[in-house]
């Protein structure tokens, strides 16, 4: 099991989801635990924020995500979908009428294909969804609880390499 930087594993991620956008899924829960599940690939991420928009952490390719695909059943699958003016004409007239979109555009948007990122052409998109959960992913899924210890000790230590002055604030 070879532990990486999660900038190298964004980059494998989105070449791969780029090639074929369909089948992927991502959970996430409250502690910054990942998991990014595509129709041949996936991984466990650990992920430290940094900021707004900005991040570090490390990441596993994992094999064993017979429970986890089990648990996203009937749960849309993630992508990039563009939005059409028709889409966004509906999406206005809902929040001006409502203040929200209802369930039955959103399900009608996520039925829609997704794109590579490089198709997604437009000024707007819908992207997602991603599932969150409340509780750690550790004590949803079975066999975790070592992987997120691991991956936690190495995302400390990248944290602490790269930005030392940050990591002091927390001796």
């Amino acid at each position: 099991m070879q532990v990486m930087p999660i900038e190298e594993i964004l980059k494998i991620l989105l070449e791969r989801y780029n090639k074929n956008p369909r089948g992927w899924s991502i959970l996430i829960d409250p502690q910054g635990n990942i998991i990014v599940i595509g129709p041949n690939t996936a991984y466990r991420l650990k992920v430290i924020p940094l900021g707004p928009g900005k991040f570090t952490g490390v990441g596993v390719a994992i094999e064993e995500i017979d429970e986890i695909r089990s648990l996203l059943r009937g749960v849309p699958s993630f992508g990039i979908r563009p939005l059409t003016p028709k889409h966004l004409k509906v999406i206005e007239k809902e929040l001006i009428k409502k203040g929200t979109i209802s369930w039955e555009t959103l399900r009608k948007l996520t039925k829609t294909e997704p794109v590579p990122l490089n198709k997604a052409i437009g000024d707007w998109a819908l992207i997602g969804p991603e599932l969150h959960t409340t509780r750690p992913l550790s004590e949803i899924i079975k066999g975790q609880k070592e992987l997120e210890m691991l991956l936690q000790r190495e995302a400390d230590k990248l944290f602490r390499e790269r930005f030392p002055h940050r990591a002091m604030a927390y001796i």
